[in-house]
């Protein structure tokens, strides 16, 4: 802690004229006494930058650096350098701190000596300003995870999602572990591999099911689900990364099933996802071998069993069938199926 700051608010700011004032009003509207607002302007080619100068002339918590544009992890890893507080927080330029998101959640953190706190978000999607869909995470009741802990609570853990937006982190226990942002990754899962890493590290874990923060997706704007070669590879990454942790914590006898679970939702139909028809450069050649290559992880060279059925089976007909084609590398019927789906 320096200069009385016990909580660093990082965000990086990218050509968000629009929405940037909002989302810094939001968090300076936090009731809590001690913490400061790191905006890293990422190289804005809009008047982002002049608009982030403004805003720290008001607010003295407000405190800006300009950098060429890296980024997000990039932008990311710059306000962590600069960071002053005990613990972490993210938010992105154009989302919204919703009341009590610092207060409580660094109550809990220093009531649990907490190397990491998550909590919920709401997100609601829209395009050109009409509201299409809103949701909640959540599932999971308050507690603290000891690193003993994590193997039988690990699905607790993975129901806060992977933003590190729903996320406040102690600075010390992410310098003791070399925990950064991944600046490779340059169209997603950075969040995931950053949380992922914290996990791994085996800290103290608090789990918090207070709703604290609205992500605000413009559909007309997203960028979300496109696919490139990069994005593949941060997806191998991360499996990789979380099937460590699993061995590590053995969570395949603790959660018989779960694992099947996580991979189907969190990789096979990610990827599925990210290849969708639309995508000019992808023809049925590319997503064949992008299909193959991805089946012949060694994450999918697992034996299900009755047990593992019956769990997968009791999350939906839909997952338990996409397991099983993808299983029996039925890979292009699986395609074809999930888009004829998606076109009715």
């Amino acid at each position: 802690m320096s200069d009385g700051v016990m909580v660093s608010v990082i965000m990086p700011v990218y050509n968000s004229e629009a929405y940037i004032e909002n989302a810094v009003d939001s968090v300076l509207r936090q009731e809590f006494d001690g913490f400061e607002l790191i905006v890293v302007d990422d190289g804005s080619k809009d008047g982002s930058g002049a608009i982030c100068d403004r805003l720290a002339q008001k607010d003295e918590r407000v405190v800006v650096l300009h950098k060429p544009n890296g980024g997000i992890c990039s932008a990311r890893n710059a306000g962590l350098d600069l960071a002053r507080g005990e613990y972490i927080t993210f938010c992105d330029n154009d989302d919204e701190y919703l009341p009590g998101l610092i207060s409580e959640n660094y109550t809990l953190a220093k009531r649990e000596n907490a190397d990491v706190v998550r909590f919920c978000r709401a997100k609601t999607e829209t395009y050109n300003g009409i509201v299409i869909t809103e949701t909640v995470t959540g599932g999971f009741s308050l507690q603290a995870i000891s690193a003993g802990e994590i193997g039988r609570k690990y699905g607790e853990i993975k129901k806060a999602r992977s933003g590190v937006w729903t996320g406040m982190y102690r600075k010390g226990y992410l310098i003791k572990h070399g925990i950064r942002f991944d600046e490779s990754m340059r169209f997603g899962y950075e969040d995931v591999m950053f949380n992922l890493s914290c996990y791994e590290a085996g800290g103290t874990i608090v789990l918090n099911p207070g709703v604290y923060y609205r992500w605000l997706q413009r559909l007309e704007h997203s960028t979300t689900g496109k696919y490139s070669k990069n994005v593949y590879d941060s997806i191998i990454r991360c499996l990789h990364k979380e099937e460590k942790i699993v061995r590590k914590y053995n969570v395949k006898n603790e959660l018989p099933g779960e694992w099947q679970l996580w991979l189907t939702k969190d990789y096979i139909a990610e990827l599925y996802d990210r290849l969708r028809p639309g995508i000019e450069w992808l023809d049925k050649k590319t997503i064949m071998s992008t299909l193959k290559t991805f089946r012949e992880e060694k994450a999918f060279l697992i034996r299900t069993g009755r047990r593992e059925q019956k769990y997968l089976l009791q999350q939906g007909f839909t997952t338990w069938l996409m397991w099983n084609l993808f299983q029996k590398k039925k890979l292009m019927l699986l395609y074809r199926l999930i888009y004829l789906k998606k076109r009715k």
